[in-house]
């Protein structure tokens, strides 16, 4: 069995659990006309689109668990969704609305769209078009006089989708921009800093270096420009930059290679005028990325992952990295 479908089985047990634990947990609570969870979680195994539409419209009107209403929406997004997000869209900008969407007239809140897209371009191992889709959510979650339906995305949500975000820019082989807000055009996406409550403090990074180096690729320089405008912006006291390495070579050194880039992205951030206190740390191999299901990824993957430049903003050099 290939990655791909390793990880799109992975996503599926997990969305099908959740209705019938949820079932079993509020039964008492639904009402005769709230849609049946197991069938629910049998008409996504079958791909039926027309029975989860269906679904989707009762558990609007019936008074069914909030959650259990959001996974038959997520259910529909995510079989409405699954020959687009097939092929990564020519435009990354598009990933976020590709033009098949509009056709599929799907009643369901767009966050909850963007994170299906999110999630079938990222199965598919379309990391940069995965991350421009959960950029999108953030941005359109960061507009807080939107309200859709009944769907109230809280802090935990908002974590969800930033989690995404960042491990899919940091898997993507090539530069994601910055989302644009498509209503305002100004920086949404990862550019953000607080959204509905939740103030990430420790930022990862896809800073790419020449191998066994200093020197900051074509992309490197991109993300790292993006990253001062970004602090810049915001304007902390500290900031904190750890670097990683992956577990190829010899420990000492790759705690030292570590640290030197991280320095390198300290002194980048110094001279674009940061007024603050930037502190550089090296972790080497020693922490390599934490994600669920690591071990379905490549070892490239894997490896893509562990070499990150972690940004802690607000934190001094005892409390982050360590």
């Amino acid at each position: 069995m290939s990655t791909s479908r390793n990880a799109i089985g992975l996503c599926r047990t997990a969305l099908i659990a959740v209705p019938v634990l949820l079932a079993v947990a509020t039964a008492a609570a639904q009402a005769d006309d709230c849609p049946d969870a197991d069938a629910a979680a049998q008409a996504f195994e079958r791909n039926d689109l027309q029975s989860l539409r269906q679904m989707s419209r009762s558990a609007t009107v019936a008074p069914c668990p909030p959650g259990f209403r959001n996974w038959i929406r997520v259910a529909l997004a995510r079989v409405s969704t699954a020959d687009i997000v097939r092929t990564p869209p020519s435009d990354i900008h598009m990933a976020a609305a590709p033009p098949e969407l509009a056709a599929l007239q799907l009643d369901v809140p767009p966050p909850l769209v963007l994170e299906a897209l999110g999630d079938g371009y990222r199965a598919a191992g379309h990391y940069a078009a995965a991350a421009m889709a959960y950029q999108r959510a953030m941005t359109l979650l960061a507009d807080t006089s939107q309200s859709w339906q009944d769907f109230d995305p809280g802090p935990g949500f908002v974590r969800m989708i930033h989690q995404k975000m960042e491990e899919s820019r940091l898997l993507s082989p090539t530069h994601v921009p910055v989302d644009l807000d498509p209503a305002t055009q100004r920086k949404g996406g990862y550019a953000l800093g607080s959204v509905r409550g939740f103030n990430p403090t420790v930022r990862r990074e896809p800073i790419a270096f020449e191998t066994d180096s200093t020197v900051l690729t074509d992309d490197g320089e991109k993300t790292v420009a993006q990253l001062v405008e970004r602090l810049l912006n915001e304007n902390p006291d500290i900031v904190t930059v750890v670097g990683h390495a992956d577990e190829r070579g010899d420990d000492g050194y790759n705690e030292a290679l570590s640290e030197r880039r991280a320095s390198t992205i300290a002194e980048k951030i110094r001279n674009a005028g940061f007024r603050g206190n930037v502190t550089a740390i090296g972790r080497g191999e020693s922490q390599p990325f934490p994600i669920d299901g690591r071990n379905v990824l490549p070892l490239e993957d894997q490896w893509r992952l562990d070499r990150r430049v972690e940004i802690c903003v607000g934190m001094a050099t005892a409390t982050c990295g360590g």
